[in-house]
């Protein structure tokens, strides 16, 4: 956080990248607000620039440059955007052209040397913001920027997370036995821990198999990539390597990087291995060693 508070002076852009339901939206707002408290005169403005269905370029664009508030004189705006997004979920979907003209608005704000104030750009996102940075057709405004990722939680910041729940008695074992499960993933850490809570005397590898059945972030991601057969190989290559499989950082064509912002996979000494026990769980249970496994129809 500290390092992104004191960049925007220095960076005009710069591109922040997280998994899918790590948190993304709650660090923008915890971003803003510490902004706001380290720069008082500055102004700092948080939106989506998601397009909304059916909405023109002239329209959205529109509705984009009121957020910005460019037109108005004062002292550095430091805008912080999420919604980074290509046209669906998959690794190969296009960029939509309303997101490629705002861009292309964004990079021109940023360049202006006659604009009436300081201008700098933190754009928040996950595999979409990745692939809008890296892919074939790469947004310059965004190419360009620095980056910065956002982190797992720790075996420390899962302890500290646990006594903001109240339960005292959990220890550091507990944690360890957490993270372990969860891989540090923000949501599934949370996941877990609920689980325990209704159940407690069942023990952590009971509340685990919770996550195995999450359809509201992990079995959902994990279908999508099962049916894309660069990820699934990806994920059966992970499942037989105790080293985990190679990590090409800026490679869009790399699968991994799709599983790795998927929240499916984790970085792993410079490498790249499955998140969790979960993850291990859906990869032997349904693509195991069966190529054909996840194709429609």
């Amino acid at each position: 956080m500290n390092k992104l508070v004191y960049s925007p002076g220095r960076h005009q852009g710069i591109v922040v990248l997280g998994s899918r339901k790590s948190g993304r939206v709650t660090f923008m707002r915890q971003l803003q607000a510490h902004l706001q408290m380290a720069q008082p005169s500055w102004e700092i403005v948080a939106f989506s620039m998601r397009p909304r269905a059916d909405e023109s370029v002239p329209t959205y664009l529109a509705r984009m440059r009121a957020c910005l508030r460019l037109d108005q004189p004062g002292d550095r705006l430091v805008a912080c955007i999420n919604g980074w997004s290509l046209t669906d979920r998959s690794r190969t979907a296009p960029i939509d052209d309303r997101v490629q003209a705002f861009a292309n608005e964004l990079r021109a704000c940023l360049e202006d040397p006659a604009a009436r104030r300081p201008f700098s750009m933190v754009a928040i996102g996950g595999y979409g913001l990745y692939h809008l940075r890296n892919g074939e057709r790469a947004l310059s405004v965004l190419n360009i920027a620095a980056q910065v990722d956002l982190p797992s939680l720790s075996e420390d910041e899962v302890y500290q997370l646990m006594q903001t729940i109240g339960l005292h008695h959990w220890n550091r074992q507990d944690a360890a036995a957490v993270w372990q499960r969860s891989g540090g993933h923000p949501l599934l850490t949370k996941r877990l821990l609920r689980a325990w809570c209704d159940e407690p005397l069942a023990g952590w590898d009971h509340a685990a198999r919770a996550l195995e059945d999450d359809e509201d972030y992990l079995l959902p991601a994990f279908r999508i990539a099962a049916n894309d057969p660069a990820a699934r190989a990806a994920l059966r290559r992970c499942l037989h390597a105790s080293d985990g499989i190679k990590h090409s950082k800026i490679d869009a064509r790399s699968a991994g990087n799709y599983l790795l912002y998927a929240g499916l996979l984790r970085r792993l000494n410079g490498r790249l291995g499955l998140r969790c026990a979960a993850v291990r769980a859906l990869v032997e249970q349904c693509i195991g060693d069966d190529p054909t496994w996840g194709h429609a129809g």
